[in-house]
């Protein structure tokens, strides 16, 4: 096989007919179906069927994928469960060793993973909601990422300053230009949740 390009689309199409709960759902990104191809189950787990590139030496390389975020950071772990085949072998064969090897070790991880995304995207979306309030009580501005404000007194007594939070629930807040009975309130009030 080596020098011979792989129909990797084909390959996939016909792994997905084999294994039960996958489908096919064609390239993994944009000019990438000569090299990745993508099964997904409902739960929206996924292997990749990767191939054509220096590295495989005429061999698939077969994985599990992890899901992203939604701001599309993958959580899976760095070391992704992967097999390899030869592309000659009959493809209910290589169904075969995603079923029996790939598959086992790949699921639990995926389900961690899946935990792991939710919990992320549950604390951003804190973390967003937050920030907005925090905005409009300072008639602020929310940065890109949604996860942190910036404001500016334009001389009304405010000061000026910044608010970030990672999760909503711990804050780092900036505060410049602040009157002494400003700073002795923002004290007191913290020393009162202590």
């Amino acid at each position: 096989m080596n020098g011979t390009k792989i129909d990797l689309g084909k390959i996939a199409r016909e792994l997905a007919a084999l294994l039960p709960g996958w489908t096919y759902t064609g390239p993994g990104g944009k000019d990438s179906a000569e090299f990745w191809q993508v099964l997904r189950r409902e739960d929206g787990a996924t292997i990749n069927v990767h191939g054509n590139q220096w590295g495989h030496k005429g061999r698939l390389s077969i994985d599990g994928g992890y899901p992203r975020t939604k701001r599309g950071e993958e959580m899976g772990p760095r070391n992704r469960p992967s097999i390899t085949a030869d592309p000659a072998r009959p493809l209910k064969q290589i169904a075969g060793d995603i079923t029996r090897r790939l598959i086992p070790e790949y699921a639990p991880l995926y389900l961690e993973a899946r935990k792991r995304t939710d919990e992320w995207d549950r604390a951003n979306d804190l973390a967003a909601e937050r920030t907005a309030e925090a905005a409009r009580i300072m008639n602020g501005r929310v940065n890109d990422s949604k996860t942190g404000m910036s404001w500016y007194g334009d001389g009304d007594g405010r000061g000026y300053g910044d608010a970030t939070t990672t999760t909503g629930e711990s804050w780092t807040l900036k505060l410049h230009s602040l009157t002494w009975e400003q700073a002795q309130a923002v004290l007191k009030l913290l020393e009162a949740q202590r």
